[in-house]
């Protein structure tokens, strides 16, 4: 799935990335960031190699049993299909 999502840039050079596509990428302030330039524009890439890993790593810092999460999430998967 492609998301376009239109931004500007500030008088700084400073872009600021929509909250949708923070969430999506599990990206908190002090995210890592790649910039991959071409020659028809930029792209921004999380520089977590591991998105599941970060995300459970915030679910925990939460207080959430992550474990516990994903156990009834397989159970609930297997009632569904």
């Amino acid at each position: 799935m492609m998301i376009v999502i239109k931004s500007k840039v500030g008088s700084r050079g400073q872009i600021v990335i929509p909250k949708i596509a923070r969430d999506n990428l599990g990206m908190i302030e002090g995210s890592g960031i790649i910039i991959e330039l071409a020659d028809d524009g930029i792209q921004i890439k999380s520089a977590e190699k591991d998105i599941l890993s970060k995300w459970s790593r915030i679910a925990e810092e939460e207080g959430m049993d992550v474990k516990k999460e994903i156990k009834y999430g397989d159970r609930l998967y297997e009632e569904i299909f």
